[in-house]
């Protein structure tokens, strides 16, 4: 009967110190990643405030082919969204909710399975010598006290996919402007 209540006292106090430490932990969270996008702001811009080409460059739809996507009525600026269902993603949607026209764009990203939350996202755009300095920025509220732990492990978990839908968005705008190259250079040919 001793060493029970030597266990319990040990559990006790444990608890308690996560409870404790949980206190100071951060209450918030931001994850954020930049590259220089090799196009002008407005081609970068464009491209993602457009819905209609999200899945070609999204790093989480990448991981999730068979994702059920469906956008919203506008597909591009302001009220522009789209909601998904994976078996690898679960469910959420995604608003634009702000934009300053080759600046800024701000969205409400909002979780429903496996696990319900709401998150900012933020793409910040500046002009730079050999194209576009592309930030991605997602902000989060961490409830207390096992949120809390979670957001310590944020940065790494989520900082590898941002990093690559940057990359993404890259490679996708390259190849955009390539082809919109070689489609003018063929068209004057033919004349």
């Amino acid at each position: 009967m001793k060493i029970l209540k030597i266990i319990l006292i040990v559990l006790v106090a444990i608890i308690a110190l996560l409870l404790v430490v949980a206190v100071f932990l951060p209450s918030e969270v931001t994850v954020e990643r930049s590259a220089v996008i090799e196009a002008p702001d407005s081609v970068v811009f464009a491209y993602i405030t457009d819905f209609n080409v999200r899945t070609d460059w999204d790093p989480w739809l990448e991981m999730d082919p068979g994702a059920k996507v469906t956008l919203y009525e506008i597909p591009k600026g302001v009220g522009a969204g789209y909601a998904w269902e994976g078996e690898e993603t679960g469910s959420g949607n995604m608003v634009i909710d702000e934009v300053v026209e080759n600046k800024l764009v701000k969205s409400t990203i909002t979780f429903f399975e496996p696990q319900s939350g709401e998150g900012k996202i933020e793409w910040r755009l500046e002009p730079v010598e050999n194209g576009t300095n592309l930030t991605w920025s997602f902000y989060s509220e961490m409830g207390y006290p096992v949120e809390r732990y979670f957001g310590l492990m944020m940065d790494g978990m989520l900082g590898p996919s941002l990093e690559k839908g940057i990359s993404n968005i890259n490679h996708e705008i390259i190849n955009m402007l390539i082809t919109q190259v070689s489609d003018s250079t063929d068209m004057a040919e033919e004349e």
